[in-house]
């Protein structure tokens, strides 16, 4: 056998051993190691929020609020103390709006975690957005027994009117040389409202109610009726524990701001007091 034979044997017992391996042992993609492994994905598990103490049914509380509106929905009864429980609407600053209690009258009735509730809201603002408050009551008293949530809720704009509130702002006049309402703010005040008889109420309540000397007998100083009639607006006050009396300067102020707060209304050209003998005199 020359060389050429020997070589031409070589190379086919090579290639006869190389399709042996091949057929013993196949090619297998999957068992090859590279870099980047191809791992298949863990399913990712969202848990579920715990359950909310409070469930708004009504209204859809992505919806605007507007005064009067009532909330009707669910609360823990954990919450609930003898049917009733806080219920508070802030602003956007978180200045208090109004303060109701819930009722949940059924609170005993059955052994499930919830009972319905109500609650109506007065309010006012000029804010496009607040928050909704709910407490549970703590007969306890005890701070760490306290619990609330706080909702985001936004106000309807549409049902709101403009006014204005006069008073005596002592800033224009230290010296307190001027006796009458010589400033004024802006205030919203509900539709619904009478305007007249709402801008007074709202003037009792914004200023004469906060006065650090006077506010205690505010509290019984109140706007009977208002009624307009040929341009002549009529107040009727009651005031059984004197608010509107006291010194000449102070009456005249008093007066001055119900009057002028009164006058903004195109409807009225002149008013006129109703009430006991020493209503607005010194």
């Amino acid at each position: 056998m020359n060389k050429k034979e020997i070589y031409l044997s070589v190379f086919l017992l090579a290639v006869a051993f190389v399709i042996l391996l091949l057929t013993l042992f196949p090619y297998r993609p999957d068992l090859v190691i590279t870099n980047n492994p191809k791992v298949p994905p863990i399913p990712s598990v969202t848990p579920l929020p715990s359950a909310s103490p409070v469930i708004i049914l009504s209204p859809n509380i992505s919806e605007a609020l507007k005064s009067p509106q009532k909330i009707i929905g669910l609360i823990d009864k954990s919450w609930v103390f003898e049917g009733s429980f806080p219920v508070e609407l802030f602003d956007s600053q978180y200045r208090s709006l109004v303060k109701v209690t819930g009722l949940a009258p059924n609170w005993l009735e059955d052994d499930s975690k919830y009972t319905n509730f109500t609650a109506t809201l007065n309010f006012s603002t000029n804010q496009t957005n607040g928050y909704l408050k709910f407490k549970n009551d703590n007969p306890s008293g005890l701070p760490q027994n306290n619990k609330y949530i706080d909702i985001p809720v936004f106000f309807s704009q549409t049902d709101q009117s403009n006014i204005k509130l006069f008073y005596h702002n002592s800033s224009k006049d230290p010296n307190s040389l001027d006796c009458n309402a010589n400033d004024f703010i802006n205030v919203f005040i509900p539709q619904t409202v009478t305007p007249l008889k709402g801008s007074i109420d709202k003037l009792i309540s914004q200023f004469f109610l906060t006065d650090k000397i006077y506010g205690t007998r505010a509290k019984t100083f109140i706007l009977k009726s208002a009624i307009i009639k040929n341009g002549l607006a009529t107040l009727t006050f009651s005031d059984p524990n004197y608010f509107s009396s006291g010194g000449s300067c102070r009456v005249a102020i008093v007066s001055d701001m119900i009057r002028k707060t009164a006058l903004q209304f195109s409807s009225v050209k002149e008013v006129k007091f109703l009430g006991p003998d020493y209503l607005l005199e010194p």
